[in-house]
């Protein structure tokens, strides 16, 4: 029972985001084509693994990919919807004000909506469209709020519905808190906007930082490291007795490049959570930094190990 429940639950849930996501489709088609794409990534990792690497190890790096194309489908779908928000509420204050120009003009709440759905106003013009068609017979507003609210996940804009439906049931003036509800999202983008600009020089240190700073520290260790190796070779004195008298275990250079990589996985995934949250105030934006940050900071990371390090100690040595 209990694992029934949870079940409709969770189709409940991804039925709510598909619907939020603007796509029309049913969630076990969803399942289904998630379902495939790991499927593939993950027989081709697993391919890739034998052909490049180690036969031993195909299952393990399948199953890995299985589950990051399932977890990169669920993000796809939040930034899907995130993006959708952005762009209703980046348009919201001109539509809140053609919609009252309409009323003002004389046309019903439904039809000035239906009127205000302008191709300029993209995400929220097409919705507003595809709802008021298939509302054609409804004369109820509260229907298609709350159809609205189903289809855009945004709770500046369903504030706004509930002050435009509050308005029409109490008979107060609706073209006045339209164009108020307007002038306030505006004033609250605009201090949206100058907090950005004021955190840019934050974020800005925070990305030197990421992709400069740290894989050269990290990859200057790892020469020092491989140096005080080949030291005490030549000195015939054991690298295990070298670290063991300052108190370092013995260590690979194999081993402190793969926790290096996992050190710069987790802090451009920190920073780019971090840039998210001041820029959007949302955590799933951060997908769109963490990629292209972690691509640098390895890039960066290999070549200061490579070459730049190397061509330094070559110079002081």
């Amino acid at each position: 029972m209990n694992h029934a429940s949870m079940a409709d639950r969770l189709y409940e849930s991804l039925e709510e985001k598909i619907s939020y996501a603007g796509m029309h489709m049913d969630p076990e088609d969803w399942l289904k084509k998630s379902i495939i794409y790991s499927i593939a990534a993950s027989v081709l990792s697993a391919a890739a693994t034998i052909i490049f690497y180690e036969a031993s190890l195909a299952v393990a790096a399948g199953m890995f990919m299985f589950a990051i194309a399932l977890i990169a489908r669920y993000l796809f779908l939040e930034m899907r919807i995130e993006n959708r928000r952005k762009e209703v509420e980046k348009v919201l204050p001109d539509l809140l004000r053609v919609v009252a120009a309409n009323i003002s003009a004389g046309l019903t709440p439904i039809v000035a909506l239906r009127t205000a759905a302008r191709p300029e106003f993209g995400v929220i013009s097409k919705e507003l469209k595809y709802i008021t068609t298939r509302s054609m017979s409804i004369e109820s507003m509260d229907e298609i709020v709350t159809e609205i609210q189903r289809r855009i996940k945004s709770d500046l804009l369903s504030r706004v519905l509930m002050v435009f439906t509050t308005s029409l049931r109490s008979g107060g003036d609706v073209i006045r808190s339209l164009e108020h509800s307007a002038d306030d999202i505006q004033r609250i983008y605009e201090m949206h906007n100058s907090l950005v600009a004021r955190t840019s020089m934050y974020s800005t240190f925070v990305i030197f930082g990421i992709i400069i700073t740290m894989p050269f520290l990290l990859a200057v260790s790892i020469n020092v490291m491989e140096l005080m190796a080949k030291i005490s070779t030549s000195q015939h004195i054991s690298y295990a007795n070298a670290y063991m008298s300052i108190g370092f275990p013995e260590l690979s250079s194999d081993y402190v490049v793969l926790v290096s990589a996992l050190v710069l996985l987790g802090s451009s995934l920190s920073a780019s959570v971090l840039m998210s949250v001041i820029r959007t105030g949302n955590r799933i934006e951060g997908v769109r930094y963490f990629i292209p940050m972690l691509a640098a900071s390895l890039i960066v990371f290999y070549i200061s190990k490579s070459i730049i390090v190397p061509f330094i100690i070559g110079i002081l040595g």
